[in-house]
C-alpha cells in the first residue's frame, strides 16, 4: 500500500531526530529506523517487523515513500548528515536485500531444475 502523500502530510508525530549514522552500522539496526517503522506501522495500522519491510519490495517502497514524505513535511530532523545521505542509505539497504532475494531465487531455480530435470 503506497501512502497517500496528502494523508502523510496531515499525519503528525513528534519529530524524529537522526544524528549522523556511522558507516559500519547497518541502518536497519539504528534507533531512528525503528522509530520510523513504529510511526509507519501506526500510520498504516499494521504490525510490520524490520524483515517484513526488507523482504518485500512493495512494503519497502511504501515505507520509503512514508519516510520521504515525512522528511519533506519536516517530521524528520537530520543533524550532522544530509537527508539525502539517509535516504541513500535506505536505497542501498533495499538494493542489498533485492540482490540477496534474487540470489535465493536463482539458487531455488537451480535446485528445482536438478530435482525435476536430472541429467
Amino acid at each position: 500500500m503506497a501512502p497517500n502523500f496528502e494523508k502523510v502530510f496531515s499525519y503528525h508525530f513528534a519529530p524524529i531526530t537522526i544524528e549522523e549514522i556511522a558507516e559500519d552500522i547497518p541502518i536497519e539496526q539504528t534507533m531512528p529506523f525503528h522509530r520510523l517503522l513504529v510511526q509507519y506501522n501506526e500510520f498504516c495500522e499494521e504490525h510490520f517487523e524490520v524483515m517484513d519491510i526488507l523482504e518485500s519490495q512493495s512494503k519497502f517502497r511504501s515505507f520509503y515513500d512514508f519516510v520521504l514524505a515525512n522528511a519533506l513535511a519536516g517530521n524528520i530532523i537530520v543533524k550532522r548528515m544530509h537527508i539525502n545521505t539517509f535516504i541513500n542509505k535506505l536505497t542501498d539497504l533495499q538494493t542489498k536485500y533485492n540482490q540477496n532475494l534474487k540470489s535465493v531465487d536463482i539458487y531455488y531455480d537451480e535446485i528445482v531444475e536438478k530435482v525435476y530435470h536430472p541429467q
